[in-house]
């Protein structure tokens, strides 16, 4: 969370949020904040503190909010990794059309979403049917909503499943534009002087056409890498208490079916950790993909050391003028 936090103040201060790109990520380092605190942490919370379960257990219009501002976080940081993987890849062949009004057209695109998704978030408030076991094993809320068991394929498609297919279709759309724009760069640089194309073939394709575009093919991968084996995971688990459910009439079976379905929920378990790992890192890819970014946030990192000494010199030399006065008053009299 404070790398988050410290990510949104290095982008805000930077001007690196003046740009459409600097847009998404900003709402994308919240969302992350927003996840790992009412996601993880009351998770966490309720799974080892009986008493806090029992306080939201008690009340369950506060069972109801956490279960809203939990959609909300999910479903607006998977979406907004969607929407900028698409705006880059939109601009990547499109670099004369789209380089207008960037920040404009970010900021409709971020306010869509929040719109969008902050209603579907809401009908959790009257929607019941996908909190039945949690990985973090506390005991779901009595709830007098309208228990519908399809609202937990929605939300693994919309949480996992569609935009994992989005990024990975349009990051692939737009790697074969990029090999394009390779290859005529080097046809055209290949008719020129040694030094001319010495100079201008070495650097990475990836990086000519925009500067953010390292970090965003990062992010992203990082998204897949992270969040896929969840909604793989998640959908075979559906399946198997879904479709083959069993009642405890055959114990030998029954007994079976148990044991595959705590296994399922150890696995997802497993992968729930990785795609929480989503929300965490990406202070460090902002790091390692952005020049700018990294740049700036050296810059800070130097300003602030110098503040520190300053301080520290002048506080130093403001005690040894006070002992000089002294001595200076002790010698006189």
């Amino acid at each position: 969370v404070l790398l988050n936090g410290f990510s949104f103040y290095i982008l805000l201060s930077s001007g690196l949020a003046k740009n459409g790109s600097g847009i998404y990520l900003l709402i994308l380092a919240v969302c992350d904040s927003g996840n790992l605190l009412f996601n993880y942490a009351v998770g966490v919370a309720r799974g080892q503190s009986n008493e806090i379960n029992n306080w939201f257990k008690g009340d369950e219009w506060l069972c109801r909010f956490h279960g809203v501002f939990v959609d909300i976080f999910q479903l607006y940081s998977a979406w907004i990794v969607v929407g900028f993987t698409v705006e880059r890849c939109l601009v990547v062949w499109y670099p004369l059309a789209l380089r207008q009004s960037k920040q404009y057209r970010s900021r409709i695109v971020v306010t869509s979403l929040g719109i969008v998704f902050t209603l579907f978030a809401l009908s959790k408030l009257f929607l019941t049917g996908f909190e039945k076991d949690s990985v973090f094993g506390y005991t779901a809320c009595c709830s007098k909503r309208l228990k519908w068991d399809g609202m937990a394929y929605v939300g693994v498609a919309f949480q996992t499943w569609i935009p994992t297919c989005l990024v990975f279709t349009f990051n692939c759309i737009m790697f074969y534009k990029l090999r394009l724009i390779k290859l005529q760069r080097y046809r055209l640089t290949s008719q020129h002087s040694r030094k001319h194309t010495s100079g201008e073939n070495k650097q990475s394709f990836f990086t000519r056409p925009s500067s953010t575009t390292p970090m965003l093919i990062t992010v992203s991968l990082a998204y897949l890498i992270l969040v896929f084996p969840l909604g793989i995971v998640q959908t075979i688990e559906l399946h198997w208490n879904v479709r083959h459910y069993l009642r405890p009439i055959d114990k030998t079976r029954y007994v079976d079916w148990m044991m595959t379905k705590l296994l399922l929920k150890f696995i997802r378990s497993f992968c729930f950790c990785l795609y929480q790992l989503n929300f965490s890192v990406n202070f460090f890819l902002y790091f390692a993909s952005g020049s700018q970014f990294r740049l700036h946030l050296l810059h800070k990192l130097r300003v602030w050391t110098n503040c520190c000494s300053s301080r520290s010199v002048q506080h130093h030399s403001g005690k040894s003028m006070i002992l000089q006065s002294q001595a200076q008053s002790s010698s006189a009299l």
